[in-house]
């Protein structure tokens, strides 16, 4: 109504800087004009808010269908928190930066490591994945933790071995299979096309599509299988008429499938600017670097 006071307060970031517009106005006629002044409001540091920005939209983006219930809520509840002090009034440099950390922490736990660099400063791309490495490594994606209290057939699988759980799990649920001798063959370097065979097996993947690599045949016992992951665009031939199912698969092929597997997808543009390459023998210019750093959780 006409003559009531009203404290008003608009924020906004201009040239590098947020501004703060705050004053008590009187209610006057619809014809009147009023000019408000900037108030005399140490806004705050307007890089830390950028970087707030940067994390709320990274953590919109994340895919938590992998995630517990927990992990999934605890990382909506930091998203929700950055969003607010987006909003917030006179909110402080202290209010953001917790904000930042609240989510970088769990996107952490959102973005796990599918794999480990061989040391802390090598992440070995063009180094092998054995059979064992590989049932690890899906059945973590499939658990969101490590199995235990597995048991498996395989007559080479000794329950002792860091392993023996996974190969169990994958077992049981006939994602993997072993030899016609009743074997593992556990630290066996697994193949490109017993690769393609296990991650169709596990994804259940469909009809497959037509592929037209040379060497791989209809009557081969991969070819529906490297059909199958080919057309649903989770591997690629070596080349356009080549898959080169006998080689061994490398950590870098393996990981680029298996970051697709997890459901997720590296954010290039916030890679570049915050995360931090610690594997010395992989470079910007290396064709799985964004999959590598995202597959490492980094």
């Amino acid at each position: 109504k006409v003559g009531d006071v009203l404290q008003i307060e608009v924020n906004y970031y201009k040239d590098g800087k947020f501004q703060i517009i705050a004053d008590k106005i009187t209610v006057r006629g619809k014809d009147d004009r009023l000019d408000v002044p900037v108030a005399n409001i140490t806004p705050p540091d307007g890089s830390v808010m950028i970087k707030l920005n940067d994390f709320v939209d990274f953590g919109r983006k994340l895919n938590v269908s992998k995630a517990s219930k927990e992990n999934a809520a605890r990382h909506m509840a930091a998203v929700a928190y950055g969003q607010y002090m987006q909003v917030k009034t006179n909110v402080t440099d202290d209010e953001i930066q917790k904000a930042v950390k609240e989510i970088d922490e769990s996107q952490k736990i959102i973005r796990y490591p599918i794999m480990n660099g061989i040391s802390k400063d090598k992440f070995s791309p063009n180094g092998s994945l054995t059979r064992a490495q590989a049932a690890m490594i899906i059945s973590r994606i499939d658990l969101g933790k490590d199995p235990v209290g597995e048991f498996s057939s395989f007559s080479d699988v000794d329950q002792e071995m860091w392993y023996a759980d996974a190969v169990g799990y994958m077992e049981k649920n006939n994602y993997i299979s072993g030899y016609k001798d009743g074997t593992f063959k556990p630290n066996k370097k697994i193949s490109r096309a017993e690769f393609a065979a296990l991650v169709s097996r596990y994804l259940n993947l469909g009809v497959p599509g037509d592929i037209a690599f040379r060497d791989v045949k209809e009557s081969d016992w991969y070819y529906n299988p490297i059909a199958q992951i080919v057309s649903g665009g989770y591997m690629n031939g070596k080349s356009k008429n080549k898959f080169d199912p006998d080689k061994a698969i490398t950590r870098a092929e393996a990981l680029s499938v298996l970051v697709k597997v997890a459901n997720r997808t590296p954010d290039t543009e916030f890679l570049d600017k915050y995360s931090v390459n610690p594997f010395k023998d992989v470079n910007k210019n290396h064709w799985a670097y964004y999959q590598i750093l995202e597959g490492t959780g980094k």
